[in-house]
């Protein structure tokens, strides 16, 4: 059976980049191999993907220079169905025009991203729209979630409209009744965060 070519995506743009980095790194050394090709992504600060082996050791980040063996920019080709990172490769010879290649093929991803531009919903929505299949909230749940006043309006009106909620405060609260209640149904488990 082929390996599920399995595109771990982290970092970011957001001052949270480095705990994503720690979690990225962590997750991609404990994947099942036999599985996976672990296949990481890894988002800069200026906003430029990149693709490599050498992204899965956390000494690459130590400081990270994007000109190290290993490391390869790249951009995700959003047709629907492509999962394609592709890369600009240079000309050869005097006359050489660049072009384009294929480096990997994403299969699934896994969102190992903290604050904007990866839990609110912005790289949710660039994956729907390539039909790759992601962990994490979808669209509306993600952007409603980073939104701590949109959510509390949310929260507001599933009272009003008389329907079970949920809420977390201090530490940790849960209604096990209400998750027992989710199982029964086989209804998907709410996850919240913290305000």
């Amino acid at each position: 059976m082929a390996k599920v070519q399995l595109g771990v995506i982290f970092g970011s743009r957001s001052c949270e980049r480095e705990v994503s980095i720690i979690s990225a790194v962590q997750l991609m050394n404990h994947v099942d191999s036999e599985k996976y090709d672990v296949i990481p992504v890894y988002i800069g600060e200026n906003g430029v993907w990149y693709t490599g082996n050498a992204l899965r050791r956390i000494e690459t980040y130590t400081p990270f220079d994007p000109n190290k063996a290993g490391i390869e920019a790249v951009a995700l080709d959003v047709t629907a169905g492509s999962g394609a990172l592709l890369a600009n490769r240079p000309g050869k010879g005097l006359f050489g025009h660049p072009t384009q290649v294929m480096v990997a093929r994403l299969e699934v991803c896994v969102i190992v991203m903290h604050g904007l531009n990866g839990e609110d919903g912005t790289l949710q929505g660039m994956l729907e729209l390539a039909n790759l299949p992601y962990t994490s909230t979808g669209v509306a749940g993600s952007a409603i979630g980073m939104d701590k006043i949109m959510m509390k309006q949310f929260f507001r009106r599933q009272f009003a409209a008389g329907n079970v909620v949920v809420l977390l405060f201090g530490a940790l609260a849960v209604n096990f009744d209400f998750l027992s209640d989710c199982a029964d149904a086989a209804q998907p488990l709410p996850f919240f965060l913290p305000a």
